[in-house]
């Protein structure tokens, strides 16, 4: 395994209910093996409820775009990851002339973010951010909706660090 310990964050218990579903392979078969631990809460404050220092690896994949402020989770990233942990995540793409605050809500009520914004958001909460890689994130409406995904490790990125996953 990848993991010895997969935890999962969602508000949304129909979300929960999903996961619960999942079996290692990806699919219902073998219901309920593929997490150990499934948490009721948004993600900051999950996140919140592991030790400091204690999680190697954070999946933050697809929100972002519920979130117009990205720092309360990224702070509760670096809390909880070890030294050269490393968090992943997704973002929808903005243009960085879009808004000058470094976010937009678009009319879905998603918001989308520059890489500018979220860079910055790394540093004060001091991760690296080591690699943003454009993507496709969904498909609306038939229509493929462009994004990033980023991240690098916690900490000092002292040679040896792990770089961030991505798919």
């Amino acid at each position: 395994p990848l993991a010895e310990r997969l935890v999962g964050i969602d508000v949304s218990e129909g979300m929960l209910e999903v996961a619960r579903a999942k079996g290692r392979d990806g699919s219902s078969e073998g219901a309920g093996d593929l997490y150990d631990e499934l948490l009721a809460a948004d993600a900051a404050a999950g996140l919140g409820r592991r030790p400091p220092g204690s999680v190697d690896h954070i999946v933050a994949g697809d929100l972002f775009i519920y979130i117009w402020s990205v720092d309360r989770v990224l702070q509760a990233c670096a809390a909880a990851l070890r030294q050269n942990g490393t968090v992943t995540f997704t973002t929808e793409r903005m243009e960085e002339e879009e808004a000058e605050i470094g976010w937009v809500e678009r009319e879905s009520e998603r918001f989308a973010h520059s890489r500018a914004y979220i860079r910055a958001a790394c540093e004060r909460q001091g991760l690296n951010l080591e690699h943003v890689e454009g993507v496709a994130l969904r498909r609306e409406f038939k229509a493929r909706r462009d994004g990033r995904s980023g991240g690098g490790p916690a900490g000092d990125g002292a040679p040896g660090a792990a770089p961030g996953f991505l798919p």
